[in-house]
């Protein structure tokens, strides 16, 4: 076969399905055999296809897939167009971080400098899509697809980095760097799946100079873009920015979520809800964070359906950053009787999780209330309590402090901190 013929062959086997469930064993290992013989003669349409087929393999057949494509990937000798790095991406989705992955990033990023084309939307798309489990990294910051986007292609672009591993990888850092200026000269508007995939596909990216860049290229087209978004849609977006911190970047993209958030008309699933809030965790409490909790809290009011137990932990646990004010009050006050009716009983982790999201707006009378009602599932759950979790209520026991609802905590942590094998943190119950 000819590499042309490979390259084919890859991609139409990819189209179909996994592999190992189109093709015999014995025509899977031709195939990879071709792939691997064939070291001269790439163009930019064979191997970008060969990339796209990495989605189809998996196991120690993709492993020989990736370690083939970083010599075909420099050796081609034409420019590769949009549609080709579209491709190349895009096929890296299903791909986990690792050496073979980045040594792909790696061969990639030139090539997307390169590139003579303005990406559209849905090319921009594909090659973030492409990007979800590689670790975030210098080399994904600065491979360069970001200037190239159109609305589209950012939003599946981005989508693609939702399962990057947290971490300063090169690669990642580097597809990071370059898709910032791409998105600063994207004239074509986002969608709401732009939008929502472009966001969502940040949510193990970590905080940092390249992302922050992506940000503040973004947040002015999420702004501008007309399409209203869906209760999904919005959450998703809210929820790809929880690893991300409080910068000017960041508020204005939270700014622009507000919106979204205020002109949604569906009516938000708990999941939709704790997604939301899971968002805001790291946030800080700055006038755009305020501004979004007050967009999430007549959605919270609305929601018809009863919280179950995990959506009750995610939501107050992120409301760790807030101090009292008028709209985490308000917020409380809609919480308060979703946690109340929770579909399952609150278990010790949940329990504690929600003390100390609420720690710091503890004197809140709305917190209090909420503080009561753990309480009151602390005294009746059947499980023990380990030390850290009960570690973790008693710093919210101290900021509530001495009202009914904090002696109703303390009556209800006292037999807990009794049962452990030691003091906690050198404190007995009487102290």
């Amino acid at each position: 076969l000819t590499p042309q013929d490979v390259g084919a062959a890859m991609h139409a086997v990819s189209k179909l399905s996994a592999a190992d469930s189109v093709l015999p064993e014995g025509e899977r290992r031709y195939l990879l055999a071709e792939l691997e013989r064939n070291v001269d003669g790439w163009d930019s349409l064979a191997v970008s296809s060969c990339c796209y087929a990495a989605r189809a393999w998996s196991g120690a057949d993709l492993q020989a897939v990736l370690a083939a494509l970083p010599p075909r990937l420099a050796q081609a000798p034409e420019p590769f167009r949009d549609r080709h790095l579209s491709m190349a991406l895009f096929g890296l989705s299903r791909c986990a971080d690792g050496p073979d992955t980045r040594a792909v990033l790696a061969a990639i990023a030139p090539r997307i400098a390169a590139c003579p084309d303005d990406f559209q939307a849905q090319v921009i798309g594909n090659c973030l899509y492409g990007l979800q489990r590689c670790e975030d990294s210098p080399e994904v910051q600065d491979t360069g697809v970001a200037a190239m986007l159109g609305a589209q292609a950012i939003g599946t672009a981005l989508y693609g980095m939702q399962r990057c591993a947290a971490g300063d990888g090169p690669e990642v850092a580097a597809i990071f760097q370059a898709l910032a200026p791409k998105i600063h000269v994207s004239a074509e508007p986002l969608t709401a799946q732009a939008v929502s995939n472009a966001l969502y596909g940040l949510q193990t990216a970590s905080d940092g100079t390249a992302v922050r860049r992506v940000l503040t290229n973004l947040a002015p087209k999420v702004a501008a873009s007309s399409e209203p978004m869906s209760a999904q849609g919005v959450c998703n977006a809210l929820y790809g920015l929880h690893r991300l911190e409080d910068s000017l970047p960041m508020r204005a993209m939270l700014a622009a979520l507000s919106v979204k958030l205020a002109l949604c008309s569906q009516e938000f699933e708990p999941r939709h809800i704790s997604g939301a809030f899971m968002g805001l965790q790291r946030c800080g409490e700055s006038t755009e964070s305020l501004a979004v909790l007050a967009a999430l809290t007549p959605h919270i009011v609305r929601s018809s359906q009863a919280f179950p137990e995990h959506c009750v932990r995610i939501t107050l646990y992120s409301m760790q950053g807030f101090t009292p004010k008028r709209d985490v009050a308000a917020a409380l006050a809609a919480l308060r009787p979703k946690v109340a009716s929770c579909a399952e009983p609150l278990g010790p982790f949940t329990i504690c999780s929600a003390l100390y999201g609420l720690r710091l707006c503890a004197e809140l009378p709305e917190a209090r209330a909420i503080v009561q009602i753990l309480a009151r599932a602390a005294a009746a759950c059947p499980e023990p309590f380990s030390e850290k979790q009960v570690s973790a209520a008693c710093m919210a026991l101290r900021l509530v402090g001495d009202c009914p609802e904090g002696r109703e905590l303390l009556g209800a942590l006292a037999p807990r901190m009794a049962a452990l094998d030691a003091p906690l943190n050198g404190m007995t119950v009487a102290q």
